[in-house]
């Protein structure tokens, strides 16, 4: 979505589900010519922010846990080469 067009940019998929300018039928289904929005970027982007936060504050788990899998690889192909 481009800026200038008059559209909300969200920060959170409920937040562009809880947007009044979406009208909704009986069902909660939208009208997808009333308004157009990127959901799956916007749930790409905040799920990307808080993966990064995750990374942040586990970093030393992660990284052990990545040791662990290139032992793991390591002896498979060892195990392999002699095979």
């Amino acid at each position: 979505m481009r800026r200038g067009q008059g559209l909300e940019r969200y920060a959170t998929p409920d937040r562009a589900f809880r947007d009044a300018a979406w009208k909704r039928d009986g069902g909660g289904g939208t009208s997808p010519a009333r308004r157009e929005l990127n959901t799956a970027g916007v749930r790409w982007s905040v799920l990307s922010v808080e993966r990064r936060a995750d990374l942040a504050r586990h970093r030393s788990a992660y990284a052990s846990a990545w040791r662990g899998q290139e032992t793991v690889r390591d002896t498979m192909r060892e195990a392999l080469a002699t095979t």
